[in-house]
């Protein structure tokens, strides 16, 4: 599953990208305050460690691997 967060020109630093097996939350910081971008259950289980993000210059993307793909 990929997951957009569309927000120009994210600084790794500025993210705080929690990636657990049942949950995803991200948050932004901007103007110097931290948004709540996404705090979500996931339905199925991901592996945490075959998951990715890439900051781009229009949006953060984030790629999460199912257990179900795994096998």
């Amino acid at each position: 599953m990929t997951v957009d967060v569309l927000a120009k020109g994210v600084d790794p630093s500025d993210a705080k990208i929690s990636i657990k097996p049942t949950h995803l939350k991200v948050i932004i910081k901007k103007d110097k305050k931290d948004v709540l971008v996404l705090d979500t259950p996931l339905f199925a289980r991901i592996v945490v460690e075959d998951s990715r993000m890439r900051y781009m210059s229009s949006k953060v993307r984030i790629v999460l691997r199912s257990e179900e793909r795994r096998v």
